[in-house]
């Protein structure tokens, strides 16, 4: 699992979480690229947040519906799934990869494929990932 190009935001992909522990992330799973390169930043090193295609018990505002316009591999054939932006990560790109279709599904050769968010469905990912980190965007502070 090596990504070749550099992904951009909004861009659906799998990440090997493998060698994370517990309750950490610790498998292969579908990620939302959530920021584009960074100034000063490796060019290896890429913001993401997993996917779910298990609702939670609870709305949490940390856990963003997302509608995909097609499923993306056999293993991963949901279109509504969540994106987890209380588990954002910074990884390597080395730890991406395109969904790989196999011969029997495509007709013919493998085919690779990612997907892509964008435009409100990005903004509302933004906003739980604001959420994540403790800025609640509901009430206003309180000054001191």
């Amino acid at each position: 699992m090596a990504l070749r190009h550099f992904p951009k935001a909004g861009e659906v992909l799998l990440c090997n979480f493998r060698g994370y522990e517990q309750p950490e992330m610790i498998k292969v799973r579908p990620v939302l690229v959530v920021v584009d390169r960074l100034i000063g930043r490796s060019v290896n090193l890429i913001t993401v947040v997993p996917l779910s295609s298990q609702r939670s018990e609870h709305d949490f505002p940390y856990q963003v519906p997302i509608r995909l316009t097609r499923p993306l591999s056999p293993h991963f054939n949901k279109t509504d799934v969540w994106a987890k932006c209380d588990m954002i990560a910074v990884v390597s790109r080395e730890r991406l990869d395109r969904f790989r279709n196999p011969p029997e599904i495509q007709g013919g050769p493998y085919r690779w494929l990612s997907g892509q968010i964008a435009g409100k469905q990005m903004e509302a990912v933004k906003a739980g990932i604001l959420h994540s980190l403790g800025f609640n965007l509901d009430k206003p502070r309180i000054s001191e």
